[in-house]
């Protein structure tokens, strides 16, 4: 569907729950593709929390995996200088990616962990090492201090927004090692955000004339965008009111 048919679905199917919106309470075209939107990441994220209750292989897993496909991307980002307002010691931070939503794995690149005796110069022979993710507020049990030098296995993962100091305000994913580990990049696998659509402004880069997710998907967007319509904004308070 265009995003043109999307509009047209909505307006006709909020007409027939109100005839008001047809002519005496008509919503704007602005309006109507806010909520497309909206529900759209909406509709994302829903799929990427459902992965953890689908079993691999069933159909349910294969739809969600086909919706999202076209949102996931790969990149190499090298490691930034330290933040000296962070007693962390053994983390390291990279920038995440402006387009960035949802994370979904990543791998550190070592150039020397505790097997290695002296620190790898060739970056095509460094260390890879899945890494976990961790909540903020378990960091303590897994990262070195003056009282605790384990071995890390396996590097950590924890997204902020930096340091409060921090004026850009930018996105970090945060490696957490042992002393022993030197990161020198992150290879991130993560879904991006969705373009936005619409029938204004289309550039055909930042703004689609349709939505970029499969067109299996265009009508369940379109439902739930009504539905969130319903539920959460003017007509709800409307129906309060009567």
């Amino acid at each position: 569907m265009t995003a043109r048919e999307m509009q047209m679905e909505f307006e006709r199917r909020i007409t027939l729950m109100n005839p008001d919106f047809e002519i005496k309470e008509k919503i704007t075209s602005d309006t109507i593709f806010s909520f497309l939107n909206a529900y759209t990441e909406r509709f994302i994220r829903n799929n990427y929390l459902q992965e953890d209750t689908v079993a691999d292989g069933s159909r349910a897993q294969k739809k969600n995996v086909d919706s999202l496909k076209g949102l996931v991307v790969r990149g190499l980002y090298s490691i930034e200088d330290k933040d000296e307002n962070n007693t962390d010691r053994t983390t390291d931070r990279v920038v995440l990616p402006e387009d960035y939503f949802l994370y979904i794995r990543s791998n550190s690149l070592l150039s020397k962990n505790y097997k290695l005796e002296n620190e790898i110069t060739n970056e095509a022979d460094y260390v890879v090492a899945p890494n976990k993710t961790i909540r903020e507020d378990n960091v303590d049990k897994v990262i070195s201090s003056y009282y605790n030098k384990a071995i890390v296995l396996t590097p950590y993962v924890v997204l902020n927004n930096g340091n409060v100091e921090d004026t850009d305000k930018k996105l970090y994913a945060n490696i957490i090692h042992d002393e022993y580990t030197i990161v020198k990049k992150l290879d991130l696998v993560y879904y991006r955000k969705p373009k936005k659509f619409d029938v204004i402004g289309v550039d055909g880069l930042n703004v689609l004339d349709h939505c970029e997710l499969p067109e299996n998907v265009h009508m369940e967007i379109v439902e739930g965008a009504v539905e969130m319509f319903i539920t959460e904004a003017k007509y709800r308070l409307n129906m309060k009111q009567n």
